[in-house]
């Protein structure tokens, strides 16, 4: 059991001008990449800013980080795949990914982290929580 195992998070999407907005090439959507397992050794996974045409026109440049968002996944970096440590995460897969800047330059040092069975992560032997019968959807807490 490592120190994270006693530990939660709580992961909240924060955007501004600045973060690109990734989106898959036509190529890499019709590879079902969110949700199946991709064969190891395939070719990577291409994704652009999807607001590319918009920026072009605006002269904005938004600057390249470690991560990105993809709807409910993350591409990150070298960096951050090293410092993660993923490879024992059972339904998940670290894959090649290639992100194409505004100038068509390859960035081709980024993984997409690839949930590819559902997680189940909920200790529910550990957990204090109340009955799920307590609650009702348009409840706020």
């Amino acid at each position: 059991m490592n120190e994270y195992n006693e530990q939660y998070y709580i992961v909240t999407t924060y955007y501004d001008d600045d973060q690109i907005h990734p989106c898959p090439d036509q190529k890499t959507f019709n590879r079902s990449y969110s949700y199946e397992r991709l064969l190891p050794g395939g070719s990577p996974l291409f994704f652009y800013n999807g607001f590319k045409d918009e920026d072009l026109k605006a002269n904005r440049k938004r600057n390249l980080t470690d991560i990105m968002l993809d709807g409910a996944s993350l591409i990150i970096s070298d960096r951050v795949k090293k410092d993660l440590h993923l490879s024992d995460i059972d339904g998940m897969q670290v894959y090649p990914a290639v992100y194409i800047d505004d100038e068509d330059n390859w960035h081709e040092s980024y993984w997409y982290l690839n949930f590819f069975k559902e997680l189940d992560c909920w200790d529910r032997n550990l957990s204090i929580i109340e009955s799920l019968d307590d609650f009702e959807e348009d409840d706020e807490d």
